[in-house]
């Protein structure tokens, strides 16, 4: 007999287990319903690192003809970068569903970094080359897809007897910049006269003697030379006063590329995925011809 209600026991308390078990249950799976119901979809959580809601704010230059122009009545920017910037954040807000509103702030050459930095914008297209293994890869994030591929040259006077890098004494150089980098590591012997704010200050530099070279790229410098011809530096200069100097592949090409907050690890992958997808389907193609006439 002992035995037996012992047993009764045991089967009576196994029961009560399981019909708590049974009634707990569908707290249990509310509770799991909720969770999932409250987890951000991905399209929430890659909004969750732009700046503000509703809103994409890109970074990118005040005064650089035929990149990005800041018209002087606050409307929107007109160049390459600024059409690069507007097809980006048409599919952004595509992809997470949204309607994103677009604004546009203008760092100086010397910000751009700490605009990224302090997230200022949510990405730039501003003259940033993706140096793969350089300084900025500390602090910024690139979309693995350029924009733009540029090379580096160097502008000289006409009568100027430099036929390399290395015949240059001193040397006009954007401050903080990948050229800037690379003449210190290369041509060390170069003295570097360090220019802020735009290119076009560098032609100063060299019209008036402080250098005897402007190192920069071969974009930046088909754009000044067509700045001179519209008399942008005076009367008697022009484009047939200067003349461009290969760098014969002694540099790397430098491709430009979108930068983002390296801690926007969601952004990064969204935006590099829409960089690969306007290259491929040629959408870059026609604001490039019609800034640069070229389709690379």
């Amino acid at each position: 007999m002992p035995f037996l209600a012992r047993s009764m026991r045991q089967c009576l308390l196994a029961l009560a287990l399981l019909v708590h078990s049974v009634a707990a249950l569908p707290v249990a799976v509310s509770t799991h319903r909720d969770a999932v119901a409250a987890k951000p979809s991905y399209e929430d959580a890659v909004a969750a690192e732009l700046i503000a809601p509703d809103e994409v704010t890109v970074c990118l230059a005040a005064g650089e003809e035929g990149l990005s122009v800041r018209p002087m009545d606050g409307g929107d920017p007109e160049g390459y970068e600024a059409d690069v910037a507007r097809l980006v954040a048409r599919d952004l807000s595509t992809r997470l569903g949204m309607d994103l509103t677009l604004k546009y702030v203008y760092p100086t050459l010397e910000e751009r970094l700490e605009y990224l930095e302090q997230r200022k914008c949510d990405f730039m297209a501003e003259l940033l080359t993706n140096d793969v293994q350089g300084q900025r890869r500390q602090s910024v994030a690139f979309t693995g897809q350029p924009y733009l591929v540029i090379h580096e040259q160097i502008l000289v006077k006409k009568s100027s007897n430099v036929a390399g890098p290395g015949d240059c004494q001193k040397a006009a150089v954007a401050s903080g910049s990948q050229t800037s980098r690379n003449y210190a590591e290369k041509f060390p012997q170069v003295e570097q006269v360090l220019t802020t704010g735009y290119n076009s200050a560098a032609i100063v530099l060299l019209l008036n003697g402080t250098v005897d070279c402007i190192a920069n790229d071969d974009l930046v410098f088909d754009k000044l030379l067509k700045e001179a011809d519209a008399g942008g530096f005076g009367t008697d200069v022009t484009s047939a006063s200067f003349r461009q100097v290969s760098t014969s592949n002694i540099f790397a090409p430098k491709p430009w590329g979108l930068g983002i907050n390296i801690k926007n690890t969601l952004l990064q992958a969204e935006l590099g995925a829409i960089m690969t997808y306007l290259d491929a389907y040629g959408e870059f193609d026609q604001p490039r011809k019609k800034t640069f006439d070229r389709a690379r």
